[in-house]
């Protein structure tokens, strides 16, 4: 080892040299050359310092704005997915309903009809004729044309109670080939009435039934007339 001012050769653990007296290595040291080597704890200043990272800082709140903001959107969300299911469900199922809905609305605006006209009795042939004391009970087979919403001919099987009075009570059937609302076919219903001393009577006539396109035709109606002629007002319906 070699002095650094001057050059000259120093000896192991030399604190100056002897030459020109500068200070070596060792005066530095203070430390022998045999001595014991010991690691210095203090840190070397000439290293680099260990810089701990500082924590992370904590997330900002969530602002209570934003937050109601979310739960608003969603709310709309899921009435919109609502209202896009309720559409879609009534466009795929309105089309059917409505067309019902009309049919029956027809179907119940012609099932139900005021049916009026005339009948005339062409003739009229008693089948049988007997005394239940005081009354004469008498059969009758009559043929009579009837005009107006109910057209065609019929024919009654009527039995006619008279009393001393010249009053009476009449029941029977009638069965008629006639023409209804546009429809053709045998129809038949009841009847029962009553008659004053001057030949005018009046009364009802119900249960209808009948066969071909009248097969499905109900209702009940009144009539009243004298003599021969007599008018009728009746309702009626077609069933399903």
């Amino acid at each position: 080892m070699n002095c650094h001012a001057c050059g000259t050769p120093l000896s192991q653990g030399e604190a100056h040299c002897s030459r020109c007296g500068a200070a070596t290595s060792y005066s530095m040291t203070q430390a022998a050359p045999d001595d014991t080597t010991m690691v210095s704890t203090s840190q070397n200043p000439y290293e680099p310092y260990q810089v701990t990272q500082p924590p992370p800082p904590p997330p900002s709140p969530q602002r209570r704005g934003k937050r109601t903001g979310l739960i608003i959107g969603a709310v709309l969300l899921v009435l919109l997915l609502i209202s896009v299911g309720a559409f879609v469900w009534h466009a795929s199922s309105a089309g059917t309903p409505t067309v019902a809905t009309a049919t029956v609305g027809t179907h119940a605006a012609s099932q139900h009809f005021t049916a009026k006209g005339t009948t005339t009795l062409l003739n009229s042939t008693t089948v049988t004729v007997q005394q239940d004391g005081n009354n004469q009970v008498s059969r009758l087979t009559q043929q009579s044309i009837s005009y107006g919403d109910i057209a065609g001919s019929f024919t009654n099987d009527e039995t006619f109670i008279l009393r001393p009075d010249k009053t009476g009570t009449y029941s029977g059937k009638s069965t008629c080939t006639c023409t209804v609302a546009g429809k053709s076919g045998t129809l038949i219903w009841s009847f029962t009435g009553t008659r004053a001393a001057d030949g005018s009577f009046q009364g009802q006539f119900f249960d209808f039934h009948g066969t071909g396109n009248l097969a499905r035709l109900h209702g009940q109606g009144t009539f009243q007339g004298q003599g021969d002629h007599d008018t009728y007002s009746s309702e009626l319906y077609f069933d399903s």
